[in-house]
């Protein structure tokens, strides 16, 4: 009997294991990172962060929050329809957030074509946002930003622009 508890707790580690390997290949996957710095002082100017919400990366990510069927009130940006992005921004001292657009040009583009977002909203971020996205920290700033683009397929870019700083993420 003490072979058989000992079996079942080495099989339930390897598989908890296992789902933890497939999400963080899948985060790997789905994310892109970019750094901008300024080239006389060496400090940052524009840190970004950016997971490509897919069908596929929600799934995984209800079922990293909703273990055991125990379902709470998910984020919205993981039950939405349609194309979005989680987005951290940090941004050198006293430059606007990444939701100004009267500062800031966010594109998604797509053969060739510019889309401009549909809605950008900041998100406090909360325990659950650092289980699911560990590149965010306490310095920056969280985003929900959805496109209307319809099916959207590889490849495809990201492209946060302004005057102070602009960095393009490519999904390939």
């Amino acid at each position: 009997m003490r072979r058989f508890y000992l079996f079942v707790c080495a099989f339930c580690l390897i598989l908890s294991s296992c789902a933890k390997a497939n999400y963080s290949a899948l985060l790997s996957k789905e994310t892109r990172k970019s750094s901008v710095y300024d080239v006389n002082t060496l400090s940052a100017k524009l840190i970004l962060g950016a997971t490509y919400l897919s069908d596929e990366f929600k799934e995984y990510a209800r079922n990293r929050l909703y273990k055991n069927d125990i379902h709470v009130l998910g984020p919205e940006y993981l039950e939405e329809g349609g194309d979005g992005f989680i987005v951290y921004a940090y941004l050198e001292k006293g430059t606007p957030p990444i939701s100004d657009s009267r500062f800031w040009s966010i594109t998604l583009n797509k053969d060739g074509t510019e889309y401009l977002p549909e809605s950008i909203k900041e998100i406090d971020p909360t325990p659950r946002e650092e289980i699911l996205f560990p590149y965010i920290n306490r310095w920056g700033r969280l985003y929900w930003i959805r496109f209307s683009h319809p099916n959207l397929n590889r490849p495809f870019s990201l492209e946060v622009k302004s005057a102070a700083a602009s960095s393009r993420l490519v999904w390939r």
